[in-house]
C-alpha cells in the first residue's frame, strides 16, 4: 500500500489520538479518583478485567506500531516537557485561585468586609501552598532536566 504524506500524517495523527484514548480509558480504569476531592467516576471495574483491558490495549499498540512499521511511517518523539506541562497547570490552577478573591467574586453577591478579608486570607494561603507545590517540583526538574 502506498500513502501521500498527506495520508500518513493524518493516519499517525489518528493513531497519536487513539493512543491518548487509550492511556486516558486506563487511568478512568485504574484510579478514579486518583486522590481527588471531586472525583468524576466511582471504580466499578474488576481487577481481572482491568487487567484483560491492559492486555488488549498493549496488543492494539503493538498493532497500530506494526502498521506504522510497514508504512514507513515515523513518530516523532515527544517535544513537551512533563515538568512544564505539570508547572502551566499549576499555573492556571493558581489563576483560578486569584479570580476567587472578593474583588473578583462580587457579581455572585456582597460580603461584609470581614467575610471578604477571610476569603482573600484563605485564598491566600491556598495560593502559598500552591506555590510552594510549583516550586518543589521545579526544583525537582532543575535537577533532571536535560542541559539543552
Amino acid at each position: 500500500m502506498h500513502l501521500n504524506e498527506s495520508q500518513k500524517r493524518h493516519l499517525l495523527h489518528t493513531f497519536e489520538y487513539i493512543d491518548q484514548l487509550l492511556v486516558e480509558t486506563e487511568q478512568i480504569l485504574s484510579s478514579p479518583h486518583a486522590g481527588s476531592l471531586f472525583p468524576k467516576y466511582f471504580r466499578d471495574t474488576a481487577p481481572d478485567r482491568l487487567a484483560h483491558f491492559k492486555h488488549e490495549a498493549i496488543e492494539f499498540r503493538r498493532s497500530m506500531r506494526e502498521m506504522l512499521g510497514q508504512l514507513g511511517i515515523q513518530s516523532h518523539p515527544s517535544g513537551i516537557s512533563a515538568q512544564r506541562a505539570a508547572l502551566t497547570n499549576l499555573a492556571f490552577a493558581d489563576i483560578a485561585l486569584d479570580e476567587l478573591k472578593s474583588k473578583h467574586t462580587r457579581g455572585y453577591g456582597e460580603l461584609t468586609p470581614a467575610d471578604a478579608q477571610e476569603l482573600d486570607d484563605r485564598i491566600a494561603r491556598l495560593r502559598r501552598l500552591l506555590t510552594h507545590i510549583s516550586e518543589s517540583l521545579s526544583e525537582v526538574g532543575a535537577k533532571t532536566a536535560p542541559n539543552w
